[in-house]
């Protein structure tokens, strides 16, 4: 298979990041990226997130940036985790978690203490996941919640 290869994978995101149309076969493309090694193609990856119109696309490209070990990739994602969108951020967990790279730890750990709880869940999940169940912490997701929300989830 073409995507075997860092030479196909790279000619794969060149050809999306050409594509004006048929947003079904760019989202299709994008979904490849994101499961199989995309790391030859980080720097195109970072251009669709960055001038990419359909949305699902965009945050797939996100995704597809957890397989870069680039300082550039790793930047993008730790800005989507701190300060993206509720989808950006969610792409982000999802691409740090791809990422198998112990090194995020510390950002996950830093995120345990974020304002929002989707935050601090999303870290402790991955957290876990990176860690292959590992990562022991005591925390409470829902601290900043009213009683009454607490009870209701």
């Amino acid at each position: 298979m073409v995507l075997m290869c860092d030479s196909g994978v790279r000619e794969l995101a060149e050809a999306l990041l050409k594509q004006e149309g048929g947003e079904g076969v760019k989202r299709n493309g994008m979904y490849l990226l994101t499961a199989y090694n995309a790391s030859a193609a980080s720097e195109n990856l970072r251009k669709l997130v960055d001038h990419e119109q359909d949305a699902t696309a965009r945050l797939l490209a996100i995704v597809a940036l957890g397989w870069s070990a680039e300082e550039k990739s790793r930047k993008r994602l730790e800005d989507f985790l701190q300060s993206g969108s509720t989808a950006e951020r969610r792409a982000a967990f999802l691409a740090v978690e791809r990422s198998t790279d112990v090194a995020w730890i510390a950002v996950l750990r830093k995120l345990l203490e974020s304002k929002e709880p989707e935050t601090r869940y999303s870290a402790a999940y991955t957290l876990n996941k990176l860690t292959g169940g590992k990562a022991a912490l005591d925390f409470n997701a829902f601290e900043n919640l009213s009683a009454a929300t607490q009870a209701a989830c």
